[in-house]
């Protein structure tokens, strides 16, 4: 339940009331904030707050930390976030050797369980970008089938976009290692350099997968343990986007909704159901209406790949790659009949674009079919084409982007993309073109870690501080610019800037709290960023994660 308490000796502020985060500001709102039934009362001088106060509230002293308006991931996979937290983590090998290394390990431990020998075994976010190019050119089905045995097994290519299997996987699923089918429309098979296949599944073709679903309760499970790795990182809500590996969103809503009776506030959360569930959303949204914890945002769908598994669709190939421009998951047409149809039910759609081509077919979408009353989506938005730029303002499309991806990414983009890449996480440009960008982790494909999305944001280089000088230096972001784009913008999206994204009495008091100010650090530089933590998350007037 939520409590009245006073916060006092801290350091308060936001990246004020504008409607773009080109007009982002600071604004410091003093040192104490008094807080009532879930709400901010009043905030300012310690002196002016305490006038307000009835005198009985309990006091927590900040000690100097950093206030700010509660973090929102703009698009993530919550279930994902905390199954992840129970596998195998693959994500910092580089080397298929490593990889096994680590899948091996975990299959023998398996195989010493007589309830778990048979259960599939998931390792999750191997990159095969960074392998030694022998490895991945040799890459064999028998390979993994030598490190996990008869043991079902799925590795997860970190952007969720392929996967690597093992023999028993495909048996499991009704599928013939030797003699696969024909990959599905939007999908493909990998193939060694013999034409054999290698246990590589691209896109569509995962789908060929027949994996168990989980029980309720292990699914509960996975919630509870993503909220409070959200917590743990200062987010007090979260738009949770709709996948083919991921729980139902309306399923996930309920859930959302039980923890909360049970366990109190954890998460506010945004869902987006896949656009096949939009019964189920229509639905959910009678029964729920707007919920002020959980409800019904928006609808998802798929229209393109990734960058890492080469299936995003560019207007132009690959580099080495022959006439490979990626893919579509669906045809065009059909993508325009998603968004008429999910406009015409009165929900923006929130598609997922990555390639330039990708973007810009979904742009023409909207323009043709989409509904100027409402506020699609982007999602991704990472690769464009600088003619596109000023369609998002125009059509009101916005950008839900993940600069956090370029930590990875950057050394493939320029790889595959060449002087291409340049538009790649293009966040500036798409503001200097008046765009709205709002953003996201997309976690688990990476961490939801508010301190990488800040460095890759403001300074668009890697945990080593690579490439010198930052990334297409000319796209990074001022840090109010950052913090709009995780407070205010979210908020300004789904409608509710009103209630959230603000340090503004009357709205509600969900809060992140910093050993210091986060904006300052982003000033002084990547270590000084490293050096930040999230010391206290409060939702609704309530701690959800508190380190003093």
């Amino acid at each position: 339940m939520s409590q009245d308490f006073l916060l006092i000796n801290g350091e308060l502020l936001d990246a004020g009331v504008s409607s773009s985060a080109a007009g982002a500001v600071v604004r410091r709102r003093g040192s104490a904030v008094l807080i009532h039934q879930g709400l901010i009362v009043a905030l300012g001088s310690e002196k002016a707050v305490r006038s307000r106060a009835r005198g009985d509230e309990p006091l927590v002293d900040l000690a100097g930390r950093a206030v700010t308006p509660g973090l929102v991931d703009s698009h993530c996979h919550l279930d994902g976030v905390g199954m992840a937290s129970l596998c195998p983590d693959l994500s910092a090998t580089t080397s298929k050797a490593q990889c096994l290394d680590i899948i091996r390990h975990a299959a023998a431990e398996r195989a010493k369980d007589p309830a778990l020998a048979k259960e599939w075994l998931l390792g999750l976010s191997f990159n095969i970008n960074v392998w030694p190019p022998s490895e991945v050119q040799d890459l064999a089905i028998a390979d993994l089938d030598a490190a996990t045995g008869d043991i079902p097994s799925v590795l997860v290519q970190f952007d969720g976009h392929s996967c690597w299997v093992n023999s028993a996987a495909l048996r499991a699923s009704g599928v013939d290692p030797a003699a696969p089918p024909e990959a599905p429309t939007g999908g493909r098979l990998g193939r060694d350099a013999k034409g054999k296949p290698n246990g590589l599944l691209y896109e569509n073709a995962m789908g060929l997968l027949r994996l168990p679903p989980p029980t309720r309760e292990l699914r509960a499970r996975h919630v509870r343990l993503g909220m409070a790795i959200y917590a743990k990182n200062g987010y007090t809500n979260a738009h949770v986007v709709g996948s083919g590996n991921h729980l139902p969103i309306t399923e996930l809503l309920d859930i959302a909704a039980e923890l909360h009776a049970s366990h109190g506030p954890m998460l506010r959360v945004r869902g987006y159901p896949l656009f096949e569930h939009l019964d189920a959303a229509l639905d959910h949204r009678h029964r729920h209406a707007r919920d002020i914890f959980h409800h019904v945002a928006g609808v998802k769908t798929f229209f393109d790949g990734s960058l890492n598994s080469h299936t995003a669709w560019m207007l132009q190939p690959y580099q080495g790659e022959g006439e490979n421009a990626g893919l579509t998951v669906i045809p065009p047409q059909e993508l325009r009949r998603q968004v008429a149809q999910s406009n015409a039910a009165g929900f923006p759609l929130a598609c997922h674009a990555i390639g330039d081509r990708a973007v810009r077919e979904l742009l023409d979408a909207i323009e043709a079919v989409g509904s100027p009353d409402l506020v699609n989506r982007v999602e991704h938005a990472q690769h464009l084409s600088p003619e596109d730029l000023g369609r998002f303002a125009r059509l009101s499309a916005v950008a839900s982007m993940q600069t956090c991806h370029l930590l990875p990414d950057w050394k493939t983009a320029d790889r595959v993309l060449g002087p291409r890449a340049r538009w790649s996480y293009a966040a500036q440009s798409l503001l200097d073109a008046g765009a709205t960008v709002i953003l996201g982790s997309d976690a688990p494909v990476v961490p939801c870690d508010p301190r990488d999305s800040l460095l890759s944001a403001v300074w668009r280089v890697d945990h080593e501080g690579e490439p010198h000088g930052g990334w297409y230096a000319s796209e990074r972001l001022i840090p109010e610019q950052w913090l709009w784009m995780h407070t205010r913008g979210p908020a300004l999206v789904t409608g509710e800037a009103k209630q959230f994204g603000t340090l503004e009495p009357g709205t509600e008091a969900d809060l992140t709290i910093w050993n210091r100010d986060p904006l300052a650090a982003a000033t002084a530089g990547p270590e000084a960023i490293k050096a930040l933590t999230i010391d206290g998350t409060i939702l609704a007037g309530s701690f959800t994660h508190r380190t003093w």
